[in-house]
């Protein structure tokens, strides 16, 4: 069986993974428009067709339409958006619908790609990735019941909700971190004042400080007004 000399590999590599036109790819490797298309049915015919979702969602070629690489070039840069920020001027919204829904059938829109219908929504979602408590969105952004609306949008987005520095610890042996005990008191959902101890773990205590109050909303479902903290002696538990 013939190996493929290492120019027809880079072709192969150019046609996979990049949106360049077939006569730019035979510019690029200095050879005819004809040799690649020649390699393209050669791949087709042996079963292994060549795919290339760069180029082609749904039947729509994304690497020549204005609007998909605008999408992408803002998605690329945030991928959580006020819907309103991807559709530019004289675009109707359900033209920017159905591209959208071609790039996501296509698989070209990353998993963590979220549209929110409100600018107000959107940067709330952002602020809560960065670290900010649920109280504090509740405050600045004017929620009532802010876990509602994340758990919403992990059903409808099938996404991790969580703040970004928290899932950096996802995966790591938690006998590696250390265990902080939470005491203090806060305000339940029925607004009545109740006391509360819970044991948080952390690489140290600036993180365990900062991930305290989110953990108790979000398990308890108090809001913390005070909490102490201080380093569990007994373990990882009670």
């Amino acid at each position: 069986m013939r190996v493929p000399s290492d120019k027809t590999i880079q072709i192969y590599t150019a046609l996979k993974n990049t949106d360049l036109s077939i006569g730019q790819i035979a510019k690029r490797f200095g050879v005819t428009r004809q040799y690649v298309n020649w390699l393209i049915k050669k791949a087709r015919l042996s079963g292994n067709p060549l795919q290339r979702p760069l180029l082609q969602a749904g039947g729509h070629k994304v690497s020549f339409c204005d609007l998909c690489r605008f999408i992408l070039t803002k998605i690329q840069e945030e991928p959580v958006r006020w819907r309103d920020e991807l559709i530019p001027p004289k675009t109707s919204r359900s033209k920017w619908t159905y591209h959208i829904r071609l790039l996501r059938e296509g698989g070209l829109l990353p998993k963590e790609a979220i549209f929110f219908t409100s600018r107000r929504s959107a940067l709330a979602f952002r602020a809560y990735r960065d670290g900010l408590s649920i109280r504090e969105i509740h405050k600045r952004y004017r929620f009532k019941n802010y876990l509602s609306v994340l758990s919403k949008i992990q059903e409808t987005y099938n996404v991790d909700v969580r703040p970004r520095w928290q899932r950096k610890v996802e995966g790591e042996d938690i006998r590696k971190l250390k265990a902080y005990r939470v005491c203090g008191t806060g305000t339940n959902r029925n607004g009545q004042r109740v006391p509360f101890q819970k044991i948080v773990y952390a690489k140290d205590r600036g993180r365990a400080k900062a991930l305290a109050p989110m953990e108790i909303r979000r398990i308890l479902g108090i809001d913390v007004t005070y909490f102490r903290l201080k380093k569990n002696m007994k373990g990882n538990s009670i």
